[in-house]
């Protein structure tokens, strides 16, 4: 289990959950694989628990940033959680958890869920985001990352077995921050823009313009995932 907050590695919770960039969650699961892959390399790694609660009460709270609600937060930081543990290489992994204790509540885990509690099930934000992730990503697996040529933006390639490519881009901040003209090598491919939203189980799709073999994007905190699809079947 871990979780990622200013309690560091204690995981005696304090004020706040951070970010999973600020909290080196990568990182951190990167050097038990590690481990694993040195002395133990036929057992899998499972983190079988993280993520955020949504009332600002709770020390484990995601807070609003910007633009972005507690609850936007929180479902930005799950995805950049699942993001850097599947760079990692972590092979399985469990947000804790799928629906909220009690709202108000103020207590660690109380409002963690992508849902509300039970009798309610109202969907948060972080139920279409993970929704997304999982039916974009399907079937593809982290390959690599790729320089972004900017300091505050990040890019992973994710590939299936199909040869169905992915990258996923954004800023690994909590300001709030926004870079402008990043640049991703797409070649004869046709690309798709997938933005992550509340209501869209799949998030909302727009095609790319490809000039020269690239497109551009701007970066932002939430994720943006863009698909490659061959031109020619």
């Amino acid at each position: 289990h871990h979780y990622s907050s200013d309690g560091n590695d204690d995981q005696g919770f304090k004020t706040t959950g951070i970010s999973p960039e600020a909290d080196r969650l990568r990182e951190k699961l990167a050097a038990i694989v590690a481990w694993r892959d040195a002395n133990v390399p036929d057992r899998e790694v499972w983190l079988t628990e993280f993520g955020y609660d949504t009332d600002p009460k709770s020390p484990l709270h995601a807070p609003a940033v910007g633009a972005y609600s507690a609850p936007e937060t929180q479902a930005i930081w799950l995805v950049r959680s699942y993001l850097a543990l599947a760079a990692a290489g972590v092979d399985r992994a469990a947000q804790f958890m799928f629906r909220d204790v009690k709202q108000g509540d103020g207590g660690v885990f109380a409002t963690c869920g992508m849902v509300t509690e039970k009798g309610r099930w109202e969907p948060k934000p972080s139920y279409w985001y993970i929704a997304t992730l999982k039916t974009r990503l399907s079937g593809m697996r982290y390959a690599s990352e790729l320089p972004s040529g900017h300091p505050d933006v990040s890019v992973y390639r994710f590939v299936g077995a199909s040869g169905a490519t992915a990258f996923v881009v954004w800023c690994p901040t909590s300001d709030d921050r926004r870079v402008p003209g990043v640049t991703l090598p797409v070649g004869q491919e046709t690309a798709t823009r997938i933005d992550f939203a509340v209501g869209q189980p799949s998030g909302v799709s727009a095609p790319l313009v490809t000039r020269g073999g690239h497109v551009t994007i701007d970066a932002r905190e939430q994720p943006v995932i863009v698909l490659l699809r061959s031109r020619h079947p």
